[in-house]
């Protein structure tokens, strides 16, 4: 149950805003979409995004059939900003 979530964690869908807008902690990565246009809005959100050169283009599939948009996140960056959404929130 999405209420009862310590922590959501996800892609640029349906199911983060959701989470962000039940004021859930909610951490989002970002590929080929960008947080500037399109992040969950809600004051317990963080996001995590490409460093890639052709990100964001907004495509579904990579027309470089890489998709270093989302290789480029490492799970690390992912962890790191869950920890520090989940410290800053006092840890509930």
């Amino acid at each position: 149950h999405l209420l009862q979530a310590r922590l959501a964690v996800g892609n640029d869908s349906g199911g983060i805003h959701l989470a962000a807008a039940l004021d859930v902690p909610a951490v989002t990565v970002f590929g080929s979409t960008a947080p500037v246009w399109t992040a969950p809005l809600g004051r317990r959100t963080s996001v995590v995004y490409s460093n890639a050169s052709c990100s964001p283009c907004y495509r579904k599939i990579c027309r470089r059939g890489e998709a270093v948009c989302l290789t480029s996140i490492t799970p690390e960056a992912v962890f790191e900003a869950c920890q520090h959404l989940l410290s800053n929130d006092g840890g509930e």
